[in-house]
């Protein structure tokens, strides 16, 4: 047999309150702007017509390659961090600018990793 339901209020269980207008008073009712509102909807609606995700730039591509106005993928040359005060003077002007690219399958590639800042 099974056991009979006690009624609220036997042993030590408390029986619920019935809400009254003073407890009603303090719950906050959140409402949204109708300006924002339009403005999720609109997102949502641009999020369901784009279907491809959009194309990140590759940071590390962004710092150390440089595409000039010609469309050619420029790199900066060497060593150029330390040890410099030994070097020549030559040396040190050798090593000063940005040179093209040789390879074209590999300049293509940066483009690519690039191509989300143009």
């Amino acid at each position: 047999p099974l056991p009979r339901p006690r009624p609220p209020g036997a042993l030590g269980q408390r029986a619920s309150r019935p809400t009254t207008r003073s407890h009603q008073k303090n719950k906050k009712i959140r409402r949204t702007a109708p300006g924002r509102q339009a403005r999720a909807n609109n997102q949502d609606r641009e999020r369901k017509l784009s279907n491809m995700p959009k194309m990140k730039t590759h940071k590390g591509a962004k710092k150390r390659f440089h595409i000039s106005g010609t469309g050619k993928v420029l790199r900066t040359k060497g060593p150029k961090s330390h040890f410099r005060r030994r070097r020549a003077a030559r040396v040190k002007r050798l090593f000063g600018g940005k040179v093209a690219l040789d390879s074209k399958k590999f300049s293509k590639s940066i483009k690519q990793a690039i191509s989300a800042i143009r």
